[in-house]
């Protein structure tokens, strides 16, 4: 007896439905729709603060608690093939026994909750890049995370709809689409933000905000008080006149003529600071950034990664060369590098926004590496052919090259040859000046 007698569809396997949510994407990509789906490591869902946040936060409401279960075993499946993130709206396609189409909104944070995170928060969090990483204090982390008065949306502040015939307010195709966002918030934190309509710069600029209060009408004609400022500064001012004009004996004390002014700048000389090529010496040095080791950073950070902003990979980056301590110091060397990697195809940056490995060195083309084999030496410098490789290997962000790299960058080498970029002579290989 067919199952559909039992109200039941007949079972469609998931690589099937998959495969069918994927002819239709396809589909939509032709018509221009860029496809956003969600892939997962392992079977956890989410790792980083944020991720890990949001899925915690919707399983404490029972509103969820019977239905987000369901979802969990589409999203590690891979059902969720589609998950687009927009301000206040997530629009997604989930593969059940054919292709639905899921929609989720959420409100606004509400202005006073937003106002009174930020002044909860005012003055602890560093910067930017350590708010969308995450590595917060546990007074900030639980302000954010506050279930009732936190970043989060609650579950009234939650409106979805599926296009399956469950009858369910929130079906599995639902419950697999919020535990994608939550998979999301790892590569990108900064769309919560984008989702309660606020911007996380306000967190950094509260501290400020709340350091210097706005002047008032009638602060142009207050002074300070000169007991007040040696208390702080601990020095000692000397009392001021009460506006007279100068005496005879003070016009009399003032240095006359060149001996004399230059004896008063002598005498100045003696309590000067020391000047700025001296303060520069005792400066603290900032480490510099090896770019071949830099570039391998990058490429590791953006392997099998989605896109991210540019300071989450320079974190990640700055942390495999060990440079996490000084990363706020070296961020626009840092910027730069990471330009230099998108130009040399290790990497995509489009919009602001960091994407995943661009080219594996199968996919450069041979033309391409015989021009980085070129960039790799000076013009009229000669060099070992192994040397040669190694050097282009580091340059593309290759720490080591194993056989078939090394036949592969050979190849494009005799290429080099031909393309008249290189001269062979019985010790290695001259660059030629053109």
């Amino acid at each position: 007896m067919s199952r559909w007698s039992y109200g039941w569809a007949p079972y469609v396997p998931v690589a099937q439905k998959i495969e069918m949510a994927q002819r239709e994407l396809s589909e939509l990509a032709a018509k221009g729709l860029e496809v956003h789906p969600v892939a997962l490591k392992g079977r956890t869902i989410a790792r980083s603060f944020w991720g890990k946040g949001w899925c915690d936060h919707l399983e404490s409401f029972s509103d969820f608690s019977n239905r987000l279960p369901r979802g969990r075993r589409y999203v590690r499946n891979g059902s969720v093939c589609h998950l687009d993130v927009q301000p206040g709206a997530v629009e997604a396609c989930v593969a059940g026994s054919r292709p639905y189409r899921v929609s989720v909104e959420i409100k606004p944070l509400p202005g006073k909750r937003w106002r009174a995170i930020r002044d909860r928060c005012a003055g602890r969090i560093g910067s930017l890049v350590e708010l969308i990483q995450g590595r917060l204090s546990d007074h900030v982390m639980a302000v954010v995370s506050d279930r009732d008065e936190g970043l989060f949306p609650k579950p009234g502040e939650i409106a979805f709809s599926c296009s399956c015939p469950d009858w369910a307010s929130m079906c599995k195709h639902v419950a697999a689409v919020l535990y994608g966002v939550g998979a999301r918030l790892d590569e990108r934190p900064d769309l919560l933000f984008s989702l309660r309509g606020v911007d996380p710069s306000e967190l950094i600029a509260a501290e400020g905000a709340l350091a210097l209060p706005a002047a008032g009408p009638g602060d142009a004609k207050r002074r300070i008080d000169p007991g007040a400022i040696e208390e702080v500064f601990g020095i000692e001012l000397e009392e001021a006149g009460n506006g007279a004009p100068p005496s005879a004996d003070d016009e009399d004390a003032r240095p006359r003529g060149r001996k004399s002014r230059r004896a008063g700048r002598k005498a100045g000389r003696a309590g000067k600071k020391p000047g700025k090529k001296k303060a520069a010496g005792r400066a603290k040095a900032v480490p510099r950034i090896d770019a071949g080791a830099a570039m391998a950073a990058f490429r590791k950070a953006c392997r099998g990664r989605g896109w991210r902003e540019p300071e989450e990979v320079i974190v990640e980056a700055a942390a495999e060369l060990g440079l996490a301590e000084v990363v706020h110091e070296l961020e626009k060397p840092f910027r730069r590098l990471l330009r230099t990697a998108a130009g040399r195809g290790i990497l995509r940056l489009e919009n602001g926004a960091v994407g995943p490995e661009a080219k594996r060195l199968k996919d450069y083309a041979r033309a391409e590496l015989a021009e980085h084999l070129g960039k790799c030496v000076r013009k009229g410098t000669r060099i070992a052919r192994e040397d040669l490789v190694r050097r282009c290997a580091v340059r593309l962000g290759y720490r080591c090259v194993r056989k078939p790299a090394s036949a592969l960058l050979r190849s494009a080498l005799a290429g080099a040859v031909r393309a008249g970029i290189f001269r062979a002579d019985g010790r290695g290989f001259v660059r030629r000046v053109r």
